[in-house]
């Protein structure tokens, strides 16, 4: 009897997918960081009320470019628009697509509180400048990573190209995703867990712990430093004020004086502010990146559950496949049913025996199948920690 064919991977079946869909194929011998550089310039309000940023691609050097490449983006640089959401998409995309990459995090879509910002106010220039580097940094740290380089799409997402988004968002791939989510979400515990990646997981989520205990200290510490900065900025007002209306020449000077000190005093709570500020954009960062490698431990988990699935489904298949040949199906629905009509006949017996035979066999394949999956991920995890222990 032939051994029928392993499963196609879904992660190998969703990438000839995107193979297919793409229309311009290239073939980049390095990462595309070393050569290529993209920087947001300046973002712009939509009709709809949206955020749009300008991103621009310019290649540094034109001998290190593949030729296909040279001549997609030419010698000057690229200009196209491309919305939070599009970024969102494009991190989406690369983490179900590359399930063993580190896949850099993106800064935050909305402000976090902070009570020097009016609460609601979406168009905050500070915070659009901070998270148009967040988003410049990110598609530059994918540019230098040498596996999510090499994507087509990512390409495609620095082009130009108005039909990117609805070649990367197929049904099929939203599908995925949701699964995906839903996977992440899902509780389970694994029989066998790999002890490196439960460390690495359990380092993660007490970086991020620390981290956020951290941040939540620096916040409290800045609203009571603004809070002490605003009261003197309302007491010189106060003061100037009262300058005004006060008849003795003497205690007017003194009462100016005061106020002057007051306004000095409390002209610095917007550099203080700031310089706090942009240390909770790297705490955030941190916490982005433990996000990422927690992420990063579940997939490789979610391998190492569906092979212990497939080890309890062939256990289960060679038990079923005992008890038809010895005809001892114990208390259950099928040993009443034989007892009460007999057993099966010859014809049924070897039928059923092959169908087995045939489960297992396709199990098996899985399984060897997933195994190998399992392998190449804890290899690719092990590199891209050692590369990210680099990089830092």
């Amino acid at each position: 009897m032939a051994e029928p064919a392993a499963p196609e991977d879904p992660q190998q079946q969703l990438q000839t997918q995107s193979e297919q869909q793409q229309p311009v194929q290239l073939s980049l011998p390095k990462p595309s960081g070393r050569y290529l550089r993209v920087r947001i310039a300046d973002q712009e309000r939509s009709p709809d009320d949206r955020v749009a940023y300008v991103v621009e691609t310019r290649v540094l050097d034109q001998e290190a470019t593949p030729q296909e490449l040279r001549d997609l983006l030419g010698s000057h640089a690229l200009q196209t628009c491309r919305y939070y959401s599009d970024f969102d998409l494009l991190r989406g995309f690369l983490e179900l697509k590359y399930p063993d990459c580190l896949i850099p995090p993106l800064p935050d879509k909305l402000s976090s509180y902070a009570p020097w910002k009016i609460a609601g106010q979406k168009f905050d220039q500070d915070f659009l400048d901070n998270r148009r580097f967040g988003l410049e940094l990110f598609i530059n740290r994918v540019l230098c990573h040498r596996r999510l380089s090499l994507c087509q799409q990512v390409v495609s997402f620095l082009r130009h190209d108005s039909e990117w988004r609805l070649r990367v968002f197929t049904p099929a791939i939203g599908q995925q995703l949701d699964a995906a989510i839903s996977a992440r979400s899902a509780a389970f515990r694994l029989r066998s867990p790999l002890p490196a990646v439960a460390t690495m997981r359990t380092n993660a989520a007490a970086v991020r712990a620390a981290v956020q205990a951290v941040a939540k200290a620096y916040e409290q510490l800045v609203a009571r430093h603004y809070r002490i900065h605003r009261l003197h900025s309302t007491l010189g007002g106060i003061l100037s004020d009262w300058c005004g209306l006060e008849e003795d020449p003497a205690f007017a000077d003194a009462l100016q004086t005061a106020g002057h000190y007051m306004d000095v005093y409390a002209s610095g709570a917007d550099s203080a502010v700031g310089e706090d500020d942009e240390l909770l954009n790297r705490l955030r960062e941190a916490a982005g990146f433990c996000d990422s490698v927690a992420g990063l431990c579940r997939r490789l988990e979610l391998k190492v559950l569906k092979a212990e699935q497939l080890e309890d489904a062939i256990a289960a298949k060679r038990d079923e496949k005992r008890r038809v040949e010895t005809d001892s199906y114990g208390l259950s629905l099928r040993g009443l049913r034989t007892r009460l009509f007999g057993a099966q006949d010859a014809e049924q017996k070897r039928a059923a025996l092959y169908q087995l035979e045939t489960d297992i066999s396709q199990l098996e394949a899985g399984l060897a199948t997933a195994r190998q999956c399992l392998d190449a991920g804890c290899a690719s995890v092990d590199s891209e920690m050692a590369d990210f222990q680099a990089q830092r």
